[in-house]
């Protein structure tokens, strides 16, 4: 078969993304140590066992869960600590993904609601580890938004980040190209141009990578006030709270 950029498109997204994560734990682990894939192990088991059990009980189908491996990708990277709060936000995020939706379709991406949940009751570490090689990340990023057509979503996003912060440095004195680069490639990359939780249409689209911009943002400058919580993440709030306006706006 003739290798073709239509080809390449047409293939499971989730293919791309689950490798690229692999890519970027591994070059992240080469720096922190491999202990990291004992957590993608644990999270993985769980997702894809949840997912398959559900499938397999309640909708009475029986299939590989693409979605779920993404899933356990996800939060095996990003969640560190007890091997227990992995187990319950994995499960969580499969529970949340079958129950949550709107018209047959997800509303918020699986593995962030899956954090962000357990974060209210149990005292979690998110790490955005695999960030740590931000060169790789934005290169293989850039890749995928190109094959996935997410390119304009990852410049509206930006240009919004970069007008945000332009306007806070003004603010506050403090050297714009600092404040710019306060940035997860990781989430902006993997997570919000996730196909399945970014609106299909192009308008759509760059509206919600500038949401997603500013509400990072502003949860990020009033992280103090979510202080009575167990754990907050401002970066997934704000991509699950992206995730709501694109969905409707796409309705």
């Amino acid at each position: 078969m003739k290798l073709s950029l239509k080809t390449i498109r047409d293939a499971d997204w989730r293919y791309y993304v689950g490798s690229i994560i692999l890519i970027l734990a591994f070059l992240s682990a080469l720096d922190t140590g491999f202990s990291l894939f004992r957590n993608v192990f644990i999270a993985l088991a769980t997702t894809i066992g949840t997912d398959y059990t559900y499938n397999r009980v309640v909708r009475k189908k029986s299939f590989w869960p693409r979605s779920a491996v993404v899933s356990g990708l996800l939060i095996g990277v990003i969640l560190q600590g007890l091997w227990w709060h992995t187990v319950i936000a994995a499960v969580l995020a499969i529970l949340l993904k079958r129950t949550i939706r709107w018209k047959g379709h997800n509303i918020f991406n699986p593995a962030a609601l899956g954090m962000l949940v357990a974060g209210i009751f149990l005292p979690i570490s998110l790490v955005w580890s695999a960030s740590a090689v931000p060169l790789a990340t934005i290169v293989l990023g850039l890749l995928l938004a190109y094959i996935i057509g997410r390119i304009p979503l990852i410049l509206a996003y930006f240009a919004a980040h970069a007008v945000f912060m332009a306007g806070y440095s003004l603010l506050t004195g403090t050297p714009f190209i600092d404040n710019f680069m306060f940035i997860e490639f990781f989430m902006v990359f993997l997570m919000l141009v996730e196909p399945v939780t970014s609106p299909s249409k192009r308008n759509i689209r760059l509206v919600y990578g500038v949401v997603a911009a500013v509400l990072i943002n502003i949860l990020i400058l009033t992280i103090g006030w979510f202080s009575f919580l167990p754990a907050f993440d401002p970066v997934l709030t704000g991509l699950l709270g992206a995730n709501l306006v694109g969905r409707a706006l796409s309705k």
